[in-house]
């Protein structure tokens, strides 16, 4: 009777023990086609939105004019970026001179990658911005990371 019993147990009542997998889809990131909104301080990752809009350079304190402004570049392929001969209107302080940059405006003629980017992940979040200034029309490069 006990074999019986066991028999109609195990065989003839179903089992749902399996696990069942689903196949999730990979998320796929869209670029955000949105223009740049001007309430928008900056905007991360979406750096392309910056072509085409003009910034300004904000004054800095007094006791931080001293130091220039850091970051603007001749040429972004540069092999040493940092050489004195590499930075835009060079002071003594290997930045740019406050008087030449402050109160100026930019059009942001193009995003570059960091050169470096593609060996080294640590360049993967660094562009460059292509700048033209409205008056003299010099063209320069500043670093931006996020």
């Amino acid at each position: 009777m006990r074999v019986l019993l066991l028999f109609t147990l195990l065989f003839l009542i179903p089992s749902y023990g399996q696990i069942t997998t689903t196949k999730i889809p990979q998320k796929v990131e869209i670029p955000d086609e949105s223009p740049y909104d001007g309430s928008v301080n900056f905007l991360g990752k979406d750096v392309r939105k910056y072509i085409g809009e003009e910034l300004y350079v904000k004054g800095k304190k007094d006791y931080l004019r001293s130091s220039g402004y850091e970051g603007f570049y001749l040429d972004y392929n540069h092999r040493r970026l940092n050489d004195k001969s590499n930075i835009y209107k060079v002071d003594n302080f290997y930045s740019t001179s406050y008087n030449d940059l402050q109160g100026k405006y930019f059009l942001v003629l193009d995003v570059l990658e960091h050169p470096e980017s593609l060996k080294f992940s640590f360049y993967k979040n660094k562009f460059f911005l292509k700048l033209e200034e409205r008056e003299s029309k010099d063209v320069v490069e500043v670093i931006l990371t996020f």
